[in-house]
């Protein structure tokens, strides 16, 4: 017996955080729009894994520079130099960092997780009245 959803499936999913300064930086998108040359790569490299390494967490259980090092390890191309040049951009404020790994977990790693292992509601039957 095949199973359709009335609504979407996703929609039980928590609300998405806000990412932490797309309004307010400008230089990500100007960064991020021109094709990294090795040598900006590299840089770029060194640059966020000092970022990462100097950050401090906010509590205990703070995990910021571990999911944002997965992210940037397992990321290639154009999703990697816009990651980057944000962690970059919010280097100095650890709040905003934090903010972005949220925004990361909530919008890639929920989604994906839901799709991996379906959250199915359970058939109607009148033995649960």
């Amino acid at each position: 017996m095949a199973f359709f959803w009335d609504d979407d499936p996703l929609a039980g999913l928590p609300e998405i955080a806000p990412h932490p300064g797309r309004s307010g930086s400008q230089s990500s998108a100007a960064l991020s729009s021109l094709p990294p040359s090795p040598i900006i790569q590299q840089n770029a490299v060194e640059v966020v894994s000092n970022v990462l390494s100097e950050y401090q967490p906010i509590h205990a259980s703070d995990d910021t520079a571990k999911v944002l090092r997965a992210f940037v390890d397992h990321l290639s191309g154009q999703g990697l130099s816009t990651l980057q040049s944000e962690i970059y951009d919010f280097a100095k404020n650890p709040h905003q960092l934090r903010q972005l790994r949220n925004f990361l977990v909530d919008a890639i790693l929920k989604p994906s997780m839901f799709i991996l292992y379906p959250i199915r509601p359970l058939p109607y039957t009148d033995a649960l009245l």
